[in-house]
């Protein structure tokens, strides 16, 4: 594997920065002042203050967790101790041997709070003319899930998170502010510590005929080590990164030593219990058969009622005919999570560490299914001369997951066999699933040739495998060349490394050839840094300026190899060059971004702030006509409350906000875009040939552009009890690129082209509010809420419609002018202009065609109205609550599976007007009438219009009504709004009397649930949540597994 080659380097590198920072911890000076810090009205410790020795030339050390710090001092030296949102306290030391208790007021007025911004750059909140909102540690120390993502639902307003519902290693997509690119990735830029790293799946794994869902790069970032997560919205907050930085950037910056501790020793454990809970809503009346006729190998359900009776089942054994109740539900497992994390961290005044590591092992709720994770990381930071500064940090992944869960339309996923299989199958006439001849035992006695798939064969013979190693190192140097210019070298590495294998077992039932396959792949993917920023800052008078300026290289790399064989040689030898028929792939793909840019701020007597940036990026990925190109932003904060002095005193703090920035995207190209692309093959007679693509290139495209406005305003009233933050934003992005049909003389289908426009416009409110405040009790709440509205202004002259997804139910996700980029498309009912059904030659429902005979309706949009996210935090003493409820309102999404289960009656909602229909049917046939003659009695009641608009009203037989039901689009449609309990949480912070005799500082506990329940959802037995796919096919669902919801359990300690 990749990372192996860097192994020793690793190793030596790691072992040496611990040796000498655990040699700095050690010797510190003997002079040392501690002391605790806390909050003067409630008491409770601080931690993250800053105490400085205002005597001695250094950046000072801050508080831990429990408000406690160690300084180097001598008496008579002068402390002083700052705290966001309190007042600063100085002192003088009068006796060294004495522990300080500082008690800091707050400053309801103090909005000094320091954000980290593009490209690492930290600037006041007071003085961004954008929307930033962050969420620290506390949010993601009970992590429930193998991807930390997870957890901002319903935290950041315009956040919007969606995943594949399969499992603890499901990818996301991750969207910011609505979509802005027609076919280009809506994934934001991830930054760890300064460092651009990957984010986006290996592949879009999800398709109509299902596929594996490898989980995406983010999976492997270990929640303990994170410290703040910032997410940067708008245009205006990340011009600054360019091309990169057009979906949003979330900046993730990660936990360091503190300066001037002892060393220190942080020990965690968590144990997690995940159970399903959400279930299709399964029939337990009518067993296998058609037309209430019982055939013992028919797939369908639609045979007799249960009654008991014994008969002869498809093993031919002869037992009662009865449902089997909990069919699906049985099948899946409770599965545990176990966490495991040691933090090890120390340093003195000039350096500082901090080492951890974390052992995490999760069990799919599928049988046979599991993912581990080990961790490893450091990051050091030392101060080299009074000038010097320079950080470092490595970190080691690696992930192993066993049997992944196909998904969609395979005939390996569980879900869909359960789905489509009779209520009165047992699963313990399943488990034995190989018969004397070595093939499979199906439940509609078939051992080739057909997709329904005994479910134990597949999660134990048609398995998979997946190894990720990953390395992210970066190093920074930061340099004071005088007092008024800075300059920081920093270069990072972040290195994935796959391995891929997938084996289907010979005579599995679907397969054409009853071989077996197995295929094998690698990949490496790689993302290198270089940034150089030189930073100038001078005041004049009650005029303060900075100005930064820099340039960077970024490189992406990506090298793989797959083959693929067929034909088993030796039995239980799975490696390719144990296969007959081999079909190897290769792979290369080398990008290169250079970029310059420069950003200046200035400010005027703490009322006015500016803040202007630039950047021109050059992309390997772009013909030389176009390959340069530039973005700015003009960001304006005006603060209100500082312009008058008689502003009211309810009001604390006001704020106007005023962005307009210009971004762009052109990371969704290929060279396929470009360039000819040619692919060997062999034709008549073996004689080899090369094929050209279908797809045209584009020897001038360009990038996809987006201008952008923001306004906003920030309030904190009454003292700081009530912070408000509002946006209003639009967002066009245009010169979209994506493909389009050309004239057949150019020798291609389709060409790349720049067309089409998009507008995302949408506002956003946050609410933050210490309800009540006491010297023992504090109830905070924040609501988060936003809404975004998207609209196509334009596709191209000759393309009005754009097709992004779909599946084939006939369901689609489409683009279309004039309306909105993420519209369900499909078959719909043709009514009449009184809303009545216009009704076929057998009294079922028609389907709508246009004048071309074309069926295909907007069905509604898959992004919701609007989402608002709640959140509770409660704190009384020693003990801690909290809860947060995340909710969506608006959207559709397509099921799939519904469709299904509704065609072939396992669903409970296909038993209405059975027993009408069957004794209706009796009656027909005692009296000798034939269906032609015969009105019936009893079945599903429908009324409508025939063709020449005559009333008609019927009972129609229940089978033949779900048939045309399942074929409908329309009829399988939800409505996606859902308010869910997201996480509740308690914590109990031990008194130290407990331990005051052991070598701990401190101990907790906490118990927490994740996904408990939905408060309202309108979908019929899976998650509103679920998507087939992290790419644009969002919206529809397909054979998703049970939503889970999990509770465990947490201990931290620290030493």
């Amino acid at each position: 594997m990749l990372y192996l080659k860097y192994q020793n380097i690793i190793i030596r590198f790691i072992t040496g920065i611990i040796i000498y920072a655990c040699s700095c911890s050690i010797v510190l000076c003997q002079n040392q002042l501690s002391g605790i810090i806390l909050d003067s009205s409630t008491k409770s410790p601080l931690p993250g203050a800053t105490i400085q020795n205002l005597d001695l030339n250094d950046s000072g050390v801050t508080s831990n967790f429990d408000g406690l710090f160690s300084i180097e001092a001598r008496e008579g030296n002068r402390i002083e101790v700052s705290y966001i949102g309190y007042k600063s306290y100085s002192f003088v030391i009068n006796d060294v041997s004495n522990r300080f208790e500082v008690l800091l007021e707050e400053d309801a007025f103090e909005m000094d709070n320091v954000v980290v911004t593009a490209l690492g750059i930290a600037r006041e909140e007071k003085s961004l003319g954008y929307s930033v909102q962050s969420v620290d540690q506390q949010v993601l120390s009970n992590n429930t899930s193998v991807n930390f993502i997870n957890k901002l639902s319903g935290q950041v307003a315009g956040l919007n998170i969606s995943s594949t519902s399969n499992g603890p290693s499901s990818s996301n997509r991750i969207l910011i502010r609505g979509s802005s690119s027609l076919t280009g990735s809506d994934q934001p830029l991830f930054v760890i510590d300064g460092l651009i790293v990957n984010s986006e799946p290996g592949e879009n794994f999800g398709s109509q005929d299902g596929g594996i869902d490898y989980g995406d790069p983010l999976s492997t970032i270990n929640p303990d080590d994170i410290d703040t997560v910032t997410v940067l919205k708008g245009p205006g907050a990340t011009a600054l990164y360019g091309s990169l930085g057009t979906n949003g950037v979330i900046v993730i910056t990660t936990k360091k030593g503190s300066e001037g501790e002892n060393l220190k020793v942080n020990v965690s454990s968590s144990m997690i219990l995940n159970q399903a809970y959400i279930f299709p809503h399964f029939q337990n009346d009518y067993g296998r058969g058609s037309k209430n006729t019982f055939t013992k190998y028919n797939s369908q359900s639609y045979g007799p009622a249960y009654d008991g009776s014994m008969f002869i089942n498809w093993l031919e054994n002869e037992i009662p005919y009865s449902p089997v109740l909990n069919q699906m539900e049985s099948f899946f497992r409770n599965a545990t999570t176990t966490s495991n994390n040691l933090q090890i961290s120390g340093g003195n005044t000039k350096s500082q560490f901090l080492l951890s590591s974390s052992i995490y092992d999760a069990e799919s709720i599928m049988p046979n299914s599991n993912i581990k994770r080990q961790t490893l990381n450091l990051n050091y930071s030392t101060e080299i001369n009074e000038k010097l500064k320079f950080n470092s940090k490595i970190s080691y992944f690696n992930q192993d997951a066993f049997n992944r869960p196909n998904l969609g339309g395979s005939p390996d996923n569980p879900v869909r066999n359960f789905y489509r299989m009779p209520r009165s199958v047992k699963l313990s006439d399943l488990t034995d699933y190989i018969d004397e001849s070595g093939r499979v035992i199906t439940w509609d006695g078939k051992t080739e040739g057909s997709f329904n798939q005994n479910p134990y064969w597949g999660i134990n013979l048609n398995t998979n495998q997946d190894i990720r190693d990953r390395i992210i190192a970066s190093l920074d140097f930061n340099y004071d060349i005088f007092s008024w210019l800075n300059a920081i070298f920093r270069a990072g590495w972040d290195v994935i490394s796959d391995t891929r294998e997938k084996r289907i077992a010979e005579y599995t039932v679907y397969k054409t050839s009853p071989v077996a396959t197995f295929s094998h792949s690698k990949s490496n993917r790689s993302i290198s840094n270089l940034d150089f920023i030189l930073s100038a800052q001078k005041s004049w008078g009650n005029f303060d300026f900075d100005f930064s300026t820099g340039a960077s290289r970024i490189d992406n790399s990506i090298r793989s190899l797959s083959s693929s064989g067929d034909d088993l040689v030796n039995p239980d030898l799975w490696v390719i060059n144990n296969f007959k028929e081999i079909i190897s792939t290769q792979g290369i793909s080398d990008r290169r971004l250079n970029s310059l840019f420069s950003t200046l701020n200035g400010s005027w007597d703490n009322k006015l702030y500016l803040n202007l940036t630039y950047r021109n990026d050059w992309s390997s990925v772009l013909p030389k006509v176009n390959r340069s190109f530039s973005y700015w932003s003009s960001n304006l904060s005006w603060i209100i409350s500082n312009s008058w002095k008689n502003f009211p005193k309810a009001i604390d703090f006001a704020k106007l906000r005023l962005s307009v920035a210009k971004v762009g995207n052109a990371n969704s190209l290929t060279t396929s875009a470009l360039f000819f692309n040619y692919t060997p093959s062999t034709g008549h007679l073996g004689q080899p040939f090369t094929r050209l693509p279908r797809i045209g290139p584009n020897s001038y495209i360009k990038p996809e552009s987006t201008l952008a406005y923001e306004l906003g305003f920030d309030f904190r009233l009454f003292k700081g009890r009530l912070n408000i933050d509002t946006s209003l934003y639009q967002n066009d992005s245009y010169n979209q690129i994506f493909t389009a049909p050309v004239a057949s003389t150019t020798g291609f289908q389709k060409q790349w082209i720049n067309s089409g426009s998009i507008r995302n416009r949408g506002v956003e409110l946050i609410l933050k509010s210490d309800l009540i405040k006491t010297s023992n009790f504090r109830w905070n709440m924040i609501v988060n809420g936003s809404a975004n509205d998207n609209e196509v202004l334009e596709l191209s002259e000759d393309l009005p419609i754009l097709i992004l997804g779909g599946s084939r139910s006939g369901i689609s996700v489409q683009a279309r002018t004039n309306y909105r980029s993420d519209l369900l498309v499909g078959s719909k009912f043709l009514k009449n202009e009184s809303g009545q059904y216009i009704l076929d030659e057998f009294n079922l429902p028609q389907i709508e065609r246009d004048e071309n005979g074309n069926s295909d309706f907007i069905l509604g949009q898959v992004q919701p109205d609007y989402m608002i996210g709640f959140i509770n935090s409660f704190d009384y003493k020693n003990l801690s609550f909290y809860f947060s409820i995340d909710s969506q309102f608006g959207g559709s999404i397509f099921s799939s599976s519904y469709a299904a289960g509704s065609a072939v009656g396992t669903l409970q909602n296909t038993i209405d007007g059975r027993k009408n229909w069957v004794e209706s049917e009796i009656a027909r046939e005692e009296l000798g009438y034939t269906q032609q003659e015969w009105i019936a009695t009893g079945g599903i009641p429908m009324s409508g219009v025939d063709e020449d608009g005559n009333q008609v009203s019927v009972f129609l037989e229940p089978e033949r009504y779900w048939s045309r039901l399942s074929g409908v689009n329309q009829a399988n449609v939800f409505d996606s709004s859902f308010i869910r309990v997201k996480e509740i949480s308690i914590s109990y912070n031990l008194p130290k009397r407990y331990f005051e005799n052991l070598f701990l500082e401190s101990a907790s506990i906490s118990v927490f649930g994740s996904n408990l329940g939905y408060i309202m959802r309108k979908t019929e037995g899976f998650s509103p949540q679920s998507s087939l796919s992290s790419g644009k096919a969002q919206g529809i669902e397909s054979y998703a597994f049970p939503t889970t919801r999990s509770i465990g359990a947490k201990i931290m300690i620290n030493i």
